[in-house]
């Protein structure tokens, strides 16, 4: 029996197996449930774990291990390991093994993410894209519309004043109720744009052209800076190369008068948001930002060689009350000092080149790399403003994008190699 065949073809309904994963990381509706250290757990949690099993089955009878690429997966186990070997000095060892343990699901949600779609079209892929992103986009939108079942999602036991600061940054700039504030939801969609971008010039469904200028919508009405410049900052560097040819110029034209009545039709329905615009450009919050930054790097300086442990927050070691660095290059060395944070580093910036080297057997392959490289470039601009990678749900979610993207590459090889046609990923 082709034990390969029987587990990747007949448990498994690849489209539909594939479908309810994304839809499940889509909606990670949270429940308050403690279970160990952990206060709460995630739908995108279950998922996960289930597909994880699945993986382990798949890979023990078949004898092949799907990673995508060996490369990026090495890559991504870097901060696993220096994190386990944390423990050996972190100063919270609870914080740093729940740290650990959100990581590891991080890699599971790639790893499940290159199962799942291994031996998909790179259409079936592609409309999963829209379905993740439709799911995401309008989940936020019944929130604002006060639908039942989409109010944000806070942790229980939060003080008044907490709960009041939350509500008036969530009206104010475009949020998800269960991935969160506007920060967070920029993060995730700002992976989208380009590969959005590649999937029209490849297929030529306008379809992508209509969820680009949603996710753009969705993107600016968050109001995140960090996550507008880095957007900014690569279409630059698209425009610089000029190694993708994404679109037209009238269609572009046509876009850009898109998403400008999107934006403006968000500020004239919600002008708290025009308020809270107005304090986003004032430059005390710029000043706010660099004294949290020279804190950090203060505390740096006192524990330069292996830092403080992984998922060590500022507040345990400072008199800051302030738990986020928001500059996940800044964390990674108040995890690990220099000795452990410079790997970590190397690791992160080393992903878009090993992206860039995975290779393609057709044009369409190749403009798919590229974007897929592009997107994980502003990625890692984010992480200059952002804790993105340092948030628990941002973290799984991030991993989860970049496995999609993987997935397009390889599936995009396949799309017009006839005797490769079923050619899954088997790492490069």
């Amino acid at each position: 029996m082709n034990y390969r065949h029987y587990l990747g073809d007949r448990i498994f309904n690849k489209r539909v197996a594939a479908l309810l994963f994304v839809v499940m990381m889509a909606f990670p509706m949270r429940f308050w449930i403690t279970m160990g250290p952990f206060s709460s757990f995630s739908v995108s949690d279950v998922a996960i774990i289930t597909a994880a099993f699945a993986w382990v089955g798949y890979s023990l009878v078949s004898g092949t291990v799907p990673v995508g690429s060996n490369r990026i997966f090495g890559a991504l186990l870097i901060p696993l390991v220096i994190g386990a070997v944390s423990l050996l000095w972190t100063v919270d060892k609870i914080q740093t093994l729940k740290v650990l343990v959100v990581y590891a699901e991080a890699i599971a949600a790639f790893l499940t993410t290159i199962f799942l779609f291994r031996f998909l079209t790179f259409e079936s892929i592609a409309i999963l894209i829209k379905i993740y992103l439709c799911i995401v986009i309008f989940s936020a939108v019944f929130s604002y519309l006060e639908i039942p079942g989409f109010h944000a999602q806070i942790p229980p036991g939060l003080s008044w004043e907490i709960q009041d600061a939350y509500y008036i940054t969530y009206d104010a700039r475009f949020s998800h109720p269960f991935i969160g504030q506007s920060n967070n939801l920029a993060s995730i969609l700002a992976f989208f744009p380009f590969i959005l971008a590649s999937c029209f010039r490849i297929t030529g469904s306008k379809s992508y052209i209509w969820i680009l200028c949603l996710t753009i919508i969705a993107i600016m009405a968050t109001l995140s800076r960090g996550v507008l410049l880095s957007l900014g900052i690569g279409l630059l560097i698209h425009l610089f190369t000029r190694n993708i040819k994404l679109m037209n110029v009238r269609r572009l034209i046509g876009c850009v008068v898109i998403i400008t009545i999107g934006v403006v039709m968000f500020f004239t329905f919600n002008p708290v948001a025009l308020t809270h615009l107005r304090e986003r450009l004032s430059p005390a919050e710029i000043y706010t930002r660099i004294e949290l930054f020279q804190q950090t790097i203060n505390a740096v300086k006192k524990a330069p060689f292996f830092g403080y442990g992984a998922g060590v927050s500022l507040n345990l070691i400072t008199e800051s009350s302030l738990q986020s660095v928001h500059n996940t290059y800044l964390e990674q060395l108040l995890y690990f000092g220099i000795i452990g944070g410079i790997p970590v580093l190397a690791a992160f910036l080393a992903i878009p080149i090993l992206i860039i080297k995975i290779p393609v057997l057709n044009q369409s392959a190749r403009t798919m790399r590229k974007a897929v490289a592009l997107s994980m470039v502003i990625q890692l601009l984010i992480f200059m403003s952002h804790p993105s990678f340092e948030a628990t749900l941002l973290r799984v979610l991030i991993l989860f994008s970049l496995g999609i993207g993987i997935s397009l590459i390889y599936a995009a090889n396949r799309k017009s190699t006839i005797l490769a046609r079923r050619i899954p990923i088997n790492g490069s």
